[in-house]
């Protein structure tokens, strides 16, 4: 009881000591957003949030906030609820206004660099930089970024939404021009500096004025809202637009929608942000097998060059969706930086060039010792190769030596990926030996049989797919891969088809000890053509699957199959006659075993019905052998598909024998068939046939009810004999008797 009580007590006090409320959270409202520190002591939470200044005060109960915000002139009550994961929370604003957040989980998050107002240069690059991470999602920097505005009296007044207001409104302008930055003053003489912007759609000049105040620090000067709303305006018109659109950059629509795409959303990697990133680079160099691993590396070589070339602002990159001209952002000995246009389902897209991304690993490695720019935070890495070479590189520099195009790790990888692959092929292989020496049907094969039909596919397969899935992780060069992934591939299709052949062969022996236990054939018939389709898909499935991973056009290997299939056709016409012969057998099931039949000029009982042939056992006890395309196109008589057996027989009399008694006669063998239990009432035919030389020939013919071939025999005895035995009751001689034996 002490353990149990001791337990408790452990467990509430670190469930009392849980601050799931405690860090950083954005927070976004209708028209509005804030970014807000929490801290969490007990129940009791207390709060600071930018960049509107304000504190909050709450308590918790459950995961349920409820407190006030207190702000310059404003102030309200608050209530939210914290997720099950703990990282978002939905709640209301002055019980009317929704409000939601979500937790701020960067290990370090992107610190800029204030602001610097020591001349109009870096005053408009420090607003332009600002502004742009707010617009990304820092909403901490708005503050700093207002802080680089010069204001009037009135404007000062205002309440810091709608300063923000307009100072987006500046920035919206100053955005849709495209900005040299090298040629704003960045020593000024006198207390104003004026720079212009121009526009070529329009044709128009924007002025930006710069003022100095008395310490001497340089702050871009907030023209009128009217102002800057009809300018703003002007510029959107001769665009074709009407707001501006947040998202508008994702269409990758000019070199800055694309450099914008890229950087934000590569900080967005697995929150949706990877497919965008990915649309930002032109892959059709490389091979579409390889894209999807590939392009995760590619993007983080990318952005580990961009940030160590500079700190990128987007207004200097032109801005253009006429133009026609690639931009260059970056130039080095070992390559370039390049985006340009590229047609894509119609629509022009602004791309990294494949030349870009061709090089773009040789210029990460000659810039790799370069220190990020200040200001720019480390990227997680977007694939397993980078963590893989940061571990390398810390073990030994030596490690990510190249040699032979793979740094060292990497040929030390590819080696443990092959051992590690034969190693559990042969504990695979060990575990499917032991399970084949308990199978019913696989326990009678030796040791080689087993090795060959299921060991050994067994084996190749693990090493391809282990060798595949493994490679993607260790960022070898394309070039290199796809030979390797082609082999690693063709092992899968090889081994796939090779186990699946014979695993079919093993369903069809375990189908067939079942069949065999049955009387018909039939069901021996349909394990066999099912059998032997899945075989033929097999190995058509395993050509196309070649063709597939070697890049063979499919109507290449569909020509190719139909000119072997014609010279198979023709090579084994008979075989496939047979099997198609089988095929109608099934359908039309004209006898089964045990039938007795008549198939063009051979009558026999059917003792076996196969995929190629059907077995008679005739009269004479021969077998005869006769191929199913023979019979599918032959008449088959199946005499034990009749209801009834007839008996017919010829009896040759005296001549001497007159009219009279022969009308007597056949009156009373009648009268004696109709009356015989086991004779069918129906279509008793007695009389002469004919006169002749030797006798008078008197016919009978008649049907029984017998199902056997023994009791046929036995009732055709009894009958004959007793028409016979009315012959001579009835004074005439009976020189002889035939039988027809085709009954």
């Amino acid at each position: 009881m002490r353990l149990i009580f001791f337990i408790m007590l452990l467990l509430s006090s670190l469930q009392a000591e849980e601050t799931p409320w405690s860090g950083k959270w954005d927070m976004y409202w209708k028209d509005g957003s804030i970014t807000m520190e929490l801290t969490q002591t007990g129940n009791s939470i207390s709060g600071h949030y930018y960049p509107y200044e304000g504190n909050l005060t709450a308590t918790v109960k459950k995961n349920t906030l409820r407190g006030h915000f207190v702000q310059k002139n404003s102030r309200g009550t608050i209530q939210l609820t914290l997720s099950p994961d703990q990282n978002s929370f939905f709640g209301t604003l002055i019980d009317t206004e929704w409000i939601n957040g979500y937790r701020i989980t960067e290990q370090k998050r992107s610190k800029v660099t204030p602001y610097d107002l020591s001349s109009p240069y870096h005053a408009l690059s420090s607003f332009l930089r600002l502004s742009n991470s707010v617009r990304s999602g820092k909403h901490e920097n708005l503050g700093h970024a207002i802080a680089c505005l010069e204001m009037d009296e009135a404007t000062k007044a205002l309440p810091f939404h709608q300063k923000f207001l307009l100072a987006s409104i500046l920035f919206d302008v100053i955005d849709e021009h495209t900005i040299i930055l090298r040629t704003v003053a960045q020593k000024a003489e006198g207390n104003t500096y004026f720079y212009n912007l121009r526009d070529h759609r329009t044709d128009t000049v924007y002025t930006l004025e710069f003022v100095k105040d008395i310490h001497q620090k340089w702050r871009m000067k907030l023209p009128p809202k009217k102002q800057l709303q009809q300018k703003l305006s002007t510029l959107l018109n001769s665009r074709g637009k009407d707001e501006v659109n947040p998202n508008e950059h994702l269409k990758l629509e000019t070199p800055r929608s694309t450099i914008r795409t890229f950087i934000e959303q590569v900080k967005k990697w697995d929150s949706g942000g990877k497919e965008h990133v990915i649309s930002t680079l032109n892959l059709s160099w490389i091979d579409p097998k390889i894209r999807e691993w590939q392009a995760p590396i590619l993007a983080q070589y990318l952005k580990q060059v961009l940030d160590r070339i500079s700190l990128i602002i987007y207004q200097e990159i032109p801005n253009n969706p006429k133009s026609e001209l690639a931009y260059v952002h970056f130039h080095h000995p070992l390559g370039k930086i390049i985006i340009a246009p590229f047609e894509a389902e119609g629509k022009t897209r602004w791309q990294f060039t494949p030349e870009t991304l061709a090089s773009i690993a040789v210029l990460d490695e000659a810039m790799e010792n370069l220190p990020l720019k200040k200001g720019i935070s480390t990227l997680e890495n977007t694939t397993y190769f980078f963590a893989l070479r940061h571990h390398a590189k810390k073990l030994s520099n030596l490690l990510v030596y190249k040699v032979f195009y793979l740094e060292l790790w990497q040929w030390i990888a590819i080696v443990v990926i092959l051992l590690v692959s034969f190693m559990l092929a042969q504990l695979f292989s060990f575990l499917t030996l032991k399970l084949l020496h308990k199978g019913r049907f696989t326990n009678t094969l030796n040791q080689e049989g087993m090795v060959l039909r299921y060991l050994r596919p067994m084996k190749i397969l693990t090493v391809g797919l282990i060798w595949t899935s493994s490679l993607i992780y260790i960022g070898i060069p394309d070039f290199i891969f796809s030979i390797l992934s082609v082999f690693g591939l063709l092992l899968i299709a090889i081994s796939t088809a090779w186990l699946s052949y014979n695993i079919i062969n093993l369903v069809m022996e375990m189908l067939h000890h079942r069949t065999n236990q049955t009387e018909t054939d039939i069901d021996d018939i349909l394990v066999s053509l099912i059998g032997s389709t899945l075989k033929i898909i097999v190995v058509i499935a395993s050509f196309f699957a070649a063709a597939e991973i070697l890049s063979v056009p499919y109507q290449t290997v569909i020509a190719g199959l139909g000119i072997g299939g014609l010279a198979f056709a023709i090579a084994a016409k008979d075989t496939i006659a047979n099997f198609f012969g089988s095929a109608i057998i099934l359908a039309d099931r004209p006898f089964v075993q045990g039938d007795e039949v008549k198939i063009g000029s051979y009558f026999g009982t059917v003792t076996h019905v196969g995929i190629r042939s059907t077995r008679l056992r005739t009269l004479d006890d021969t077998e005869v052998i006769i191929p199913n395309n023979q019979i599918s196109s032959d008449i088959v008589d199946n005499f034990s598909k009749r209801d009834y057996r007839r008996i017919k027989s010829h009896y040759t009399l005296s001549n001497k024998t007159d009219k009279a008694t022969l009308d007597k006669l056949d009156f009373a063998i009648i009268d004696f068939l109709e009356k015989d239990p086991n004779v069918i009432n129906i279509d008793i035919l007695t009389g002469i046939q004919e006169y002749s030389m030797v006798g008078i020939e008197f016919n009978t013919t008649f049907y029984v009810d017998a199902q056997s071939k023994v009791e046929y025999t036995a009732q055709r005895h009894r009958l004959l004999g007793e028409i016979a035995r009315i012959i001579h009751e009835h004074g005439i001689e009976l020189v002889s008797v035939r039988d027809n034996l085709m009954n």
